[in-house]
């Protein structure tokens, strides 16, 4: 019998291991929790503002004070637009319990983010 449950013990962990490890390898990278170390900053003003969308066209939802601390989730290329450089990129950012998009050079300390 001990041999038998022995058996059964080696071949129950090999398929949970084999199914956390097929689990560990299927979830994407946009599922990893997002960076919080970067934040917000401006050479010329105190206010970032955060968009609906990655326009600036698009309305600005609120601001952020420069340094506020922001998740960043993931990018895309969109408009070009100027802030302390001039770039197509805008991060959809997390802060508070809010998210919107930031134009990329408003966003210091950048993480590696999957595209949007």
């Amino acid at each position: 019998m001990t041999k038998i449950t022995n058996k059964i013990n080696k071949k129950v962990t090999a398929t949970v291991a084999a199914v956390i490890a097929a689990f560990a390898v299927a979830v994407p990278a946009a599922l990893a929790w997002p960076s919080h170390s970067s934040y917000v900053w401006s050479n010329t003003i105190s206010w970032m503002p955060v968009r609906s969308c990655p326009n600036t066209g698009c309305g600005i939802t609120t601001s952020l004070l420069r340094g506020s601390s922001v998740w960043m989730l993931c990018w895309t290329d969109s408009q070009w637009a100027t802030g302390n450089y001039s770039s197509p990129r805008w991060f959809l950012v997390w802060f508070g319990s809010s998210e919107g998009y930031i134009h990329s050079s408003f966003v210091y300390n950048q993480a590696v983010v999957p595209h949007c």
